[in-house]
């Protein structure tokens, strides 16, 4: 009996040691890569990220930073903050960040060399690899997870994510808020990024490939955006077993449609042609996966070069071998709804969804092709609000408005320039002609300009800081079409550019009064802290307020307010000012608009356009209000 204990006792004690050994080599990994895992923060969400390099680039999901506005997916997020391991906090810009690939590059300026992270190779990865996942999943500070690799084999949108490109499956555990975090191999490399999870699924989290996100960094690095290359416009498949057998082909890339007049049909490409090498190295897709690799192999040359395929083409039952040379171009964003990109595509659309109704976007090929559209030319609705003026003048998705009042739209630019104008003059309808497949629909829109005969002033400082902010232009044009009587005033009558919009202040801030105009609102940017301290700008909006007008500010520029209105007044500000705010007035909520009716006073953070927008219906029913109530 005590041999036995022995022997049991020996076999527990050479099978735990091993075990006690990982457990201490994990421990040991995480310590070794954990300062170069970041946490990121925004005003919308967060989540996680990792230094690239020891003066402060890290790499993060594109999603991560992106902004919230559905209409300009371009755009990323305003006020970024990198948090250390050491809870040390950094503003950070972005880089270069993009949805397919799922990939983002900001930097953060630092004093000193930061830890960073070693690259792995994600193509040397293999099924049953042990893995480990560190990230903020849920706000949960520096949490480890660990796992294997459970396929190499997946494809991002074909699992109803954003992304075209190929995806590891990892069954470490992956939440909200790790989206951006590193993916180590037992060597504390990283080999892949957290990047999507499945809601109520277990142990199904998917990375994107080190080895991709090293070929979007570059990219950014050098343009400050990812930029596709395509020899437009042929479509590819793989080439499986029986398929080999019936093309007498070893292998290759299955060409399966070429449109005509293109660029790849000029430089020769046909359906059923089997594309055996590129730049003279063999491809092959006996898979999807591998297709995959093939179509993002292509993407990644560089734009404007040059690229030689070799084919096979079969001509009287006979195989023959060809060359196809072409050049390159750059693919144009993905619209909404194609590739992936069902959610928020990459197309920035013009705004007009507040007051029209509807968003507008430019005509690329990609969208003339995807969606069929009637024209290259035009106006392009992408989106129609329910209950908005665009509707009921009859118009839908993937309409193109091709004139306005009588005159030729053959681009978004015509269409915001010509209805600006008929507004300006208080139209009582503008006549419109679209096109919804092959019908040609004449149509009008009839404004409500609600605010007509409000003389509001629009009051920015663009002189001491270079101004960045879209703001102006949504404010002046929203005010334009509700029928305001708008006076631009500025430090100077420097032109100023908002969201490529040139506007020309029309007076001087020192030139406004309570007797020249009945509302006002200022707009934000840094150069807006000027305001704070202005005596004679505050004492004309108080003369306003005082004669039952309506003020509103918008960021930053909502601290002049603490000059203006009483202590108890409700107000709102940006977080990037809210310390200062508050030795200032006691009563700044950190909400995101702010609307005090019984003191005619709104205010926002202005953290983006869609609270823009709020902040703008706010101020027009406060308006309408305190008109009506005189």
């Amino acid at each position: 009996m005590t041999r036995i204990l022995q022997y049991v006792f020996l076999v527990m004690t050479l099978l735990s040691g091993p075990l006690a050994l990982a457990e201490e080599a994990v421990a040991d990994l995480f310590e070794r890569v954990n300062p170069a895992v970041v946490g990121i923060t925004h005003e919308q969400s967060g989540g996680s990220g990792w230094i690239v390099s020891s003066d402060g680039y890290i790499i993060t999901n594109g999603h991560v930073v992106a902004g919230s506005d559905p209409e300009r997916p371009s755009k990323p997020a305003k006020a970024i903050t990198v948090v250390l391991h050491d809870d040390r906090r950094y503003k950070a810009k972005v880089i270069g960040f993009n949805w397919d690939p799922d990939v983002a590059l900001i930097k953060i300026d630092v004093d000193e060399k930061l830890p960073h992270v070693t690259w792995g190779s994600s193509a040397a990865m293999r099924v049953g690899d042990s893995v480990y996942a560190i990230g903020m999943p849920r706000g949960l500070k520096r949490t480890l997870t660990q796992g294997v690799v459970s396929s190499t084999t997946r494809i991002g949108d074909d699992m109803g994510f954003r992304t075209a490109t190929p995806l590891i499956q990892t069954d470490a555990a992956i939440n909200p808020g790790n989206s951006g975090g590193p993916l180590f191999n037992t060597k504390g490399e990283v080999i892949g990024m957290n990047t999507y999870g499945i809601p109520g699924a277990n142990n199904l989290g998917f990375a994107l490939p080190s080895d991709a996100i090293a070929i979007a960094k570059k990219h950014y690095e050098k343009y400050g955006k990812f930029r596709r290359a395509e020899l437009a416009s042929f479509f590819i498949s793989d080439i499986y077993a029986e398929l080999r057998e019936t093309l007498d082909v070893e292998g290759g890339v299955l060409v399966e449609h070429v449109t005509k007049e293109s660029d790849a049909w000029n430089a020769g490409l046909r359906p059923c042609d089997v594309i055996v090498s590129m730049n003279n190295k063999p491809v092959n897709a006996s898979d999807v996966l591998e297709a995959r690799w093939f179509e993002w192999n292509l993407r990644t040359l560089e734009v404007g070069s040059r690229v030689t395929f070799e084919i096979v083409r079969q001509e009287n039952g006979k195989n023959h071998t060809l060359t196809v040379t072409g050049t390159l171009t750059e693919v144009p964003p993905y619209p909404q709804g194609l590739n992936g990109m069902a959610q928020r595509g990459e197309l920035d659309a013009s705004y007009y969804s507040h007051v029209l109704g509807a968003s507008f976007a430019p005509i690329s090929e990609v969208s003339y092709l995807a969606f069929s559209l009637p024209r290259r030319t035009g106006a392009w609705i992408t989106n129609v609000r329910q209950d908005g003026l665009a509707q009921a003048a009859g118009l839908a998705n993937n309409a193109i408005v091709i004139e306005v009042a009588g005159e030729p739209v053959n681009t978004c630019e015509d269409f915001q320039r010509l209805m600006k104008r008929a507004l300006l003059a208080h139209a009582e309808s503008v006549p419109l002609v679209f096109l919804r497949g092959a019908l040609e629909i004449k149509t009008a829109i009839s404004p409500d300009y609600s605010l007509k005969g409000q003389r509001i002033a629009v009051v920015v400082d663009a002189d001491r800081k270079p101004y960045q902010e879209e703001d102006l232009f949504i404010v002046h044009d929203t005010l334009v079409w509700q029928g305001a009587d708008v006076t631009l005033a500025g430090r100077s009558k420097t032109e100023i550019v908002s969201m490529g919009h040139a506007f020309k202040p029309e007076a001087l801030v020192e030139e406004l009064s309570s007797e020249t105009f009945d509302a006002a609102i200022l707009c934000g940017g840094e150069g807006a802290r000027s305001f704070w301290d202005d005596a004679d700008l505050q004492a004309a909006l108080k003369g306003v307020v005082e004669k039952g007008g309506v003020i509103g500010a918008i960021g930053v520029a909502s601290v002049a307010f603490a000059g203006v209105v009483a202590p108890e007044t409700d107000l709102t500000t940006a977080p990037s000012c809210a310390e200062e705010a508050g030795a200032r007035h006691k009563s700044f909520s950190g909400k995101k608009v702010e609307n005090d009716l019984k003191a005619g006073v709104v205010t926002t953070t202005g953290e983006d356009r869609n609270v823009v927008r709020e902040f703008l219906v706010e101020y027009e029913k406060t308006v309408r209000t305190r008109k009506l109530s005189q």
